[in-house]
């Protein structure tokens, strides 16, 4: 009778998950129904956990499970929270991007977008702005026209506005 030692070796590799990676997959595929819902949950449970609404008809729903909005279809706050760091000037000029307006009128309504303030104002007189470009008067209002029809962006400031020349009511 032989008798023998073998001496084998395996590598076995084995993936595990962290409990911290398990929730962030678990939170990633919800839909944004159910991340609302179990976000509400974890502030009932934690409570060191407090929500934020950005809207104050969020506020006052947010103790329902699904708070219904004006037209009568579930309320989408998820949908309405202001993108980190996006200015308004950047929410503009990423609508006129997928406009499909011809070049030279694209050119005239991104010059626009980067004269508006803040809060959508217009911060010299189109005839000045027209100078600056070098496009005629015309051009430049059927440009404000294509921006005025942008959504106002993140900050829910409406259709940029131009104020009245001076001397007009």
């Amino acid at each position: 009778m032989i008798t023998g030692l073998s001496q084998t070796t395996a590598i076995q590799m084995k993936t595990t998950l962290t409990p911290e990676l398990q929730q962030s997959v678990h939170i990633l595929q919800l839909t944004g129904t159910d991340l609302l819902s179990y976000l509400q949950e974890q502030a009932l449970e934690n409570p060191l956990l407090e929500l934020e609404w950005s809207s104050p008809s969020a506020r006052r729903s947010a103790g329902s499970r699904h708070a219904i909005g004006p037209g009568g279809g579930e309320d989408d706050r998820l949908g309405r929270l202001p993108a980190r760091g996006e200015t308004l000037e950047q929410a503009l000029l990423s609508q006129l991007r997928i406009a499909g307006l011809p070049a030279d009128l694209y050119r005239a309504a991104a010059f626009l977008v980067g004269s508006l303030d803040g809060a959508g104002y217009l911060l010299h007189p189109l005839g000045e702005l027209a100078g600056c470009l070098g496009a005629d008067l015309r051009q430049l209002e059927d440009a404000l026209r294509e921006v005025q029809r942008l959504e106002g962006g993140h900050r829910g400031a409406g259709p940029p506005r131009v104020p009245p020349a001076p001397g007009r009511p």
